[in-house]
């Protein structure tokens, strides 16, 4: 599995290294320090993308994105059909 830089994976996905900062901070994605830089690996990049998509075209905060990753796994094929429930 493959690491990629949080400043390019912000600037792949138009959000800020900040935010990622704060999605690893809430404990939502896991940063690997390498180098004096921070890294992601593929699997937290997949994750990532969840998370921005969740905000963006579903408009939801973050604890309600909290509950649907506790509740769901990637793939995360199942999640729509629990959307409302998960965020109850």
């Amino acid at each position: 599995m493959g690491y990629t830089l949080v400043s390019r994976v912000a600037e792949n996905l138009q959000i800020s290294a900040a935010t990622i900062q704060v999605l690893a901070e809430e404990g939502l994605v896991d940063t690997t320090p390498k180098q004096g830089q921070l890294y992601l690996a593929g699997a937290e990049i997949y994750k990532l993308r969840f998370i921005v998509y969740l905000e963006r075209h579903h408009q939801l905060e973050l604890p309600d994105i909290k509950k649907i990753l506790q509740r769901h796994k990637p793939p995360y094929t199942n999640w729509r059909a629990e959307l409302k429930q998960a965020v109850r």
